[in-house]
C-alpha cells in the first residue's frame, strides 16, 4: 500500500483541517462518517458537484479504497479523513458543516462495550459545534436497539428536533447504497433517524 502521501485528497489529524477546508467554505459540506469502502459517497457525489462531500474513516486501507472509486467514477467534489471521527470533527471550525450522515456504525452490541460506541455524549456536542443551524443530522442502523439509544440521547439536547414521528422509522426506503444495508436488510429491519440541528 502506498503511503498516504501519494493520495492528495486523503488527510488525517496530522494535517491543518481548518485549512484544509477554509477552500471549501463557500459551498454545502456533508459527511458521511465510517464511509467504508465509499458506496455511500458513490451514489451520491456526482449528485450536485458544488457540494464538497467529506469521507471519513479509521481504516487507510478503505480511505484508499474509496479514493479510488471516486476518481475513476470522475467525481472530482470529496476529500478523504483516514482517522478517527471524533478527533477529526474535534478539529473543524465551528458551523461549517450542512448535513451528517452515519451509516450502519459498529453497534457494540454487549453492554460492556457500549462504551467504545462512536454515538456517544461526547460525539453529540462534536456534531452539534461543527454542524451549521439548520444542518441535518442522519442515522441508519441494523441494530433497534442502538437506534433507540442515539435517540434518547439526541433528547437530551435542546437543539435537535426529529424530522421524523416517531422518531425511528423501519424500511422507509426500498434501496440504500451502503454495504451494510445489502447484506443485513434481508435480515432484519433497518432504523433511520434524521434531526435537524434548530
Amino acid at each position: 500500500m502506498l503511503p498516504l502521501e501519494n493520495y492528495p485528497r486523503i488527510f488525517t489529524t496530522k494535517d491543518s483541517i481548518s485549512d484544509i477546508l477554509k477552500e471549501h467554505l463557500n459551498r454545502p459540506i456533508v459527511i458521511d462518517m465510517g464511509c467504508g469502502h465509499g458506496d455511500y459517497m458513490l451514489a451520491h457525489c456526482s449528485d450536485d458537484r458544488n457540494i464538497l462531500w467529506i469521507g471519513i474513516d479509521i481504516s487507510r486501507k478503505r480511505a484508499i479504497k474509496t479514493n479510488d472509486r471516486l476518481l475513476r467514477a470522475q467525481n472530482d467534489n470529496f476529500i478523504l479523513f483516514a482517522d478517527d471521527g471524533q478527533d477529526i470533527l474535534a478539529m473543524m471550525p465551528e458551523n461549517i458543516i450542512d448535513t451528517i450522515h452515519i451509516n450502519f456504525p459498529d453497534p457494540w452490541l454487549r453492554d460492556k462495550q457500549w462504551k467504545n460506541r462512536l454515538f456517544r455524549p461526547s460525539f453529540v456536542a462534536d456534531i452539534a459545534r461543527v454542524l451549521k443551524k439548520g444542518g441535518d443530522l442522519s442515522f441508519v442502523t441494523d441494530i433497534r436497539v442502538y437506534a433507540d439509544s442515539v435517540a434518547d440521547i439526541l433528547s437530551l439536547y435542546p437543539h435537535w428536533k426529529s424530522k421524523f414521528d416517531p422518531i425511528v422509522q423501519e424500511n422507509i426506503f426500498e434501496n440504500f447504497p451502503t454495504l451494510f444495508y445489502r447484506k443485513m436488510s434481508p435480515l432484519r429491519p433497518i432504523s433511520y433517524i434524521k434531526y435537524n440541528k434548530i
